[in-house]
């Protein structure tokens, strides 16, 4: 018994020397296997900022080369392609990493452009901008006034320009850009300061127009644009028919030129007008109302405009009663709020439309802002055109343009740039109303990434 008991001990103590060597030996794997993990990680960490730093570097070696990269969707090309003034490298890191705002889906053309008569026409007809740059302190000086949301320049004009070459890449027409005596940087320019200036003008160039060398004399320096836009059919050798654009209208899709007319059956050019669905259910009271309380300033002279087009088809029709001896009432039809794209305009109604109404215009001579008694040309134009007869179309396709309001919600404005580069408008519009400077920031970056190659315009 006694030998046995110490054979029973021994292997006792035996068998757990070797399970604590095993314990050893697997505690001491798992922390190599932890260091070699942590190693892995310092590594990987460390080529990822040495490769982060290598794109700096290169971004900062080719910042002002000009890359074609549209087929390109990584980082690295997207980055490259862009022209900046002042290289802030965090901001590019943090802004662009996810190039989020790519707009390869949109560049896809699934109708085709097609060579027709229609076509030959459309390519040729002239685009008019108006434009100022309310941080110009001469500007400010002697307007007495100060940079705000409606006159300041976020370089919008040099976007839009770019969703012209980018998605109307037919387009050979002119582009003309009116403004108090000012040009847009980075863009290419000649000043028309005559015919012979303005035929002469390279094809890559813009033509800048100064807006008191078309609108009468009387009118002195305004910054009234509902007052400006009653004359760009003034400006020489403007084609008779033109498309009317804001700085803040962008392309968002390969546009045809159906999207701009029509041809009638006589082949002249048959304008689209572009509305949304809510109607103007206002007129000359609550335009009195508004102006009382000095609110509401667009608003007031939008029913303003519309009284005036009621009274004037009103008196139309009781003088057709007195000529053909009848007693037609007239009803006052449908209208509706513009929708904010392109303006198809032709010269020759534009003088119509300033003729009947010149007394009411005249009055705005005086007004050197927006009034709430002004009359808003393109409206008037507008539904003088259709309820005149001439041959136009009304359209509305509120699913194919967009507007925002850009404020100080980043999120919301997130939304709405990741809804054009999803959705693929013909047309959108960014109004801004933001105090903040990284909410610009995020609007350049939207622009930088979605119109990422530079134009035909630009220098």
């Amino acid at each position: 018994m006694k030998f046995n008991l110490n054979f029973d001990v021994k292997s006792n103590i035996v068998s757990l020397v070797v399970i604590a060597s095993i314990l050893i030996l697997l505690i001491y794997f798992i922390i190599i296997v932890h260091k070699r993990r942590q190693y892995n990680h310092q590594n990987e960490k460390y080529n990822h900022n040495t490769l982060q730093n290598n794109k700096n570097s290169r971004l900062n070696s080719n910042l002002n080369s000009n890359l074609n990269s549209r087929q390109n969707s990584n980082l690295n090309s997207n980055l490259n392609s862009r022209k900046i003034s002042k290289l802030d490298t965090s901001y590019l890191t943090e802004n662009f990493k996810n190039n989020k705002y790519n707009s390869g889906k949109c560049e896809i053309d699934k109708r085709g452009l097609v060579k027709d008569e229609l076509y030959d026409k459309v390519k040729n007809v002239d685009i008019v901008y108006m434009w100022v740059d309310g941080s110009d302190k001469t500007w400010q000086k002697s307007m007495r006034s100060n940079e705000n949301s409606r006159n300041r320049s976020n370089n919008e004009i040099l976007y839009s320009l770019r969703s012209i070459s980018k998605f109307m890449p037919w387009h050979e027409g002119r582009v003309f850009i009116v403004t108090p005596n000012q040009t847009p940087s980075g863009i290419n320019s000649v000043k028309g300061t005559d015919e012979n200036a303005i035929r002469n003008a390279p094809k890559n160039s813009t033509i800048i127009i100064d807006q008191n060398s078309i609108i009468p004399r009387e009118i002195g320096e305004t910054m009234n644009s509902f007052m400006i836009e009653v004359f760009l059919h003034r400006i020489p050798t403007l084609t008779e028919d033109f498309i009317y654009m804001n700085d803040d209208y962008f392309m968002g899709k390969p546009l045809i030129p159906s999207d701009f007319y029509s041809l009638n059956r006589d082949k002249t050019l048959r304008p689209k007008f572009y509305s949304n669905n809510f109607k103007i259910n206002g007129g000359i009271k609550k335009s009195n109302e508004f102006y009382k309380k000095k609110r509401k300033l667009w608003l007031s002279a939008t029913y303003f405009t519309n009284s005036k087009l009621t009274d004037y088809f009103k008196m139309v029709n009781d003088r057709n009663n007195r000529m053909n001896n009848t007693n037609n009432e007239y009803k006052q039809p449908e209208r509706f709020y513009l929708e904010h794209a392109p303006y198809m305009f032709k010269k020759s109604w534009c003088k119509e439309v300033f003729d009947i109404w010149k007394p009411e215009f005249k009055k705005m001579y005086g007004h050197k802002r927006r009034h709430w008694y002004d009359l808003i040309f393109v409206l008037m134009y507008r539904y003088y055109c259709i309820e005149s007869g001439k041959e136009c179309d009304l359209i509305r396709e509120p699913e194919n343009i967009f507007l925002k309001l850009i404020t100080n919600n980043k999120k919301e404005n997130v939304k709405f740039y990741e809804k054009v580069t999803d959705k693929c408008p013909k047309f959108f519009t960014l109004n801004d109303e933001y105090s903040k400077e990284d909410v610009k920031t995020d609007m350049t970056d939207f622009m930088e990434n979605f119109f990422n190659n530079k134009g035909l315009f630009e220098a």
